[in-house]
């Protein structure tokens, strides 16, 4: 599709990323740049930093910023809802443009040695285990919340460690929590599995990667909305069978359902008709597989998120052909 020519006004707007050096930020950095290049004027957008997740919905739900950008998708579904972190606090009007393909999942790995075979095994046994995992409570990330959740769901509260002799070492970023392992953690639990410090880790470490039970998994999609997912054999060393965990993808970006419809139709251009460019210029280099962003970017991609568009941007993929499922 050929880009979307001048707009017919100045549009300045507020985006929310991540902390400021990661790919969130990218994305935002990616939208301003393509807005201020269709719009009249001088104006400018500003970017702020977030935590990708809880903060961000809320910064949107209150109207100090016009577009998020989080990871999981899921997490969007629940400022909807008025549920988890977003209890007394819910945001319906909340509307998506679209998903960037984000493939990742919470996984726990563990130390081979520790001759664990599953999280069950792991309740049942009972280890004084030093675990590293994101963190829950004010400051904390969507990630912190999920995890320490599961955990429970899964009968290993924090607390629960801690009568085992155990504790939990709070990492709020994955390549802090992974590395770790380095320093003597017993076992991780995080995201952002295709990155290179699970790799390296994996190929550094013995580990066995643990599968959560399946009533687990369906408690988990019932109340966090990360749907299970297999991860094959082979996905990272060691990953000997496959490993039944939590789905964390997706890059979501949000709005309000009050942003103007030609304003949301022209963000979602400059998403579909700027994807291949922006790809090229950041992700292009690594294999879709290993990327924080998968590539190609597809309008039917696009278009499949857990929460209803806005309706510019439902107008936008209608006329690409593209029809969005029920959210």
């Amino acid at each position: 599709m050929a880009d979307h020519g001048i707009f017919e006004r100045p549009v300045g707007l507020r985006f929310i990323g991540d902390w400021g050096g990661a790919n969130l930020t990218r994305v935002c950095g990616w939208l301003a740049h393509e807005l201020h290049e269709r719009t009249p004027g001088d104006t400018y957008s500003v970017l702020r930093t977030g935590d990708a997740g809880v903060g961000n919905l809320h910064a949107l739900g209150r109207g100090e910023v016009d577009v998020a950008v989080v990871t999981p998708s899921a997490a969007a579904t629940l400022a909807v809802r008025g549920t988890g972190p977003f209890a007394g606090a819910g945001y319906p009007f909340l509307r998506a443009l679209g998903e960037l393909p984000h493939p990742d999942r919470l996984l726990f790995a563990a130390r081979a040695e520790l001759g664990l075979t599953s999280i069950a095994d792991l309740v049942q046994k009972r280890p004084a285990l030093r675990l590293a995992t994101a963190l829950d409570g004010p400051g904390g990330s969507f990630a912190g919340y999920a995890a320490q959740r599961v955990l429970t769901l899964a009968g290993l509260p924090p607390a629960a460690l801690e009568e085992w002799g155990g504790e939990i070492v709070p990492r709020d970023l994955p390549f802090e929590c992974v590395a770790e392992l380095d320093a003597g953690a017993d076992a991780v639990f995080h995201e952002a599995v295709m990155t290179p410090w699970w790799r390296s880790a994996a190929e550094r470490h013995e580990l066995s990667f643990l599968s959560f039970a399946p009533e687990v998994l369906a408690a988990v999609a019932e109340e966090l909305a990360c749907p299970p997912i297999t991860m094959p054999a082979g996905s990272l060393h060691g990953m000997d069978a496959p490993v039944d965990t939590i789905e964390f993808r997706g890059y979501l970006i949000v709005v309000r359902a009050e942003l103007a419809d030609d304003v949301a139709e022209l963000l979602t251009a400059i998403i579909v008709e700027t994807a291949d460019r922006f790809v090229g210029m950041n992700y292009a280099h690594i294999p879709s597989d290993r990327s924080p962003i998968a590539h190609p970017i597809t309008v039917d991609g696009l278009v499949d998120t857990p929460i209803a568009l806005h309706p510019g941007a439902a107008a936008y993929y209608a006329r690409a052909g593209a029809t969005a499922s029920a959210a």
